[in-house]
């Protein structure tokens, strides 16, 4: 897979107990665009955490961290309920910026 040092490079995984089967894709980098703006819908559900460049964004720092031009943001769906039923948030469709 070649890399685009001018685009966002953008890994989605959706499953976290099979990391390996995920989806690669790139979004055009556009400044001033932070985690919350390139993806409102899923940082509006909560259930999905994102790193950008192997570093977890924190819940409180998703609309102050800025993605740039060559940067890898990894999203994944978390983990949630009892012990007798696990649900993994089914991702929805991404946007293109």
């Amino acid at each position: 897979m070649t890399i685009d040092k001018n685009k966002i490079q953008l890994i989605e995984v959706k499953n976290p107990f099979e990391p390996y089967a995920r989806r690669f894709d790139t979004l055009d980098y556009v400044p001033g665009k932070s985690i919350a703006d390139l993806f409102p819908s899923m940082v509006m559900r909560h259930d999905f955490v994102f790193s950008v460049n192997g570093k977890i964004v924190e819940e409180a720092d998703k609309a102050l961290t800025y993605p740039q031009a060559g940067d890898t943001v990894v999203m994944c769906p978390v983990v949630s309920g009892g012990l007798s039923l696990i649900h993994i948030s089914e991702p929805t469709r991404l946007l293109s910026i």
